[in-house]
């Protein structure tokens, strides 16, 4: 079973959308988006993509990359980030301390550099939001288990 045990109001969502518009016209990324640790997708800025489907798969996508590293943790000590290079776009993923990720793809001309860079500022920008959202539990919560008898 799979609970949201965070609640992002319309103003978070526009808020994490303005921070998103600034690193894509910083960056000259195609997009960015914002998910969460089950792949739920919070918001995506892509001058190219306006589907909203394709944005959630590759926020899915993101969060099975971030799983597969959470177990390959042993390994790399506490890696909060992933980059792989394909032959015409890369992708970058940064995670935050409240388990949201921003993730973006971008064609190898824009340098990894600047991308990191520009993306480590959103973070730091997005991270009391962040912090908001965690802390503003859903209302909805309200689960019952009456049948289970332990």
């Amino acid at each position: 079973m799979d609970l949201i045990s965070y609640k992002a109001d319309k103003n978070d969502i526009l808020e994490i959308e303005k921070v998103l518009e600034k690193l894509v016209l910083s960056t000259y990324i195609d997009l960015a988006l914002v998910g969460d640790e089950g792949g739920r997708l919070l918001a995506f800025v892509s001058p190219d993509i306006k589907d909203e489907k394709e944005a959630s798969r590759f926020s899915v996508v993101c969060a099975g990359v971030l799983g597969a590293l959470d177990q390959l943790n042993h390994i790399i000590h506490e890696k909060n980030n992933f980059f792989t290079e394909g032959i015409n776009k890369s992708i970058y993923i940064k995670i935050s301390q409240h388990k949201f990720f921003i993730a973006s793809i971008f064609d190898r001309k824009v340098p990894l550099g600047s991308v990191k860079l520009f993306t480590d500022k959103a973070l730091s920008n997005l991270e009391p939001i962040f912090e908001k959202i965690r802390n503003n539990k859903s209302e909805n919560l309200n689960i019952k288990f009456d049948m289970l008898e332990f």
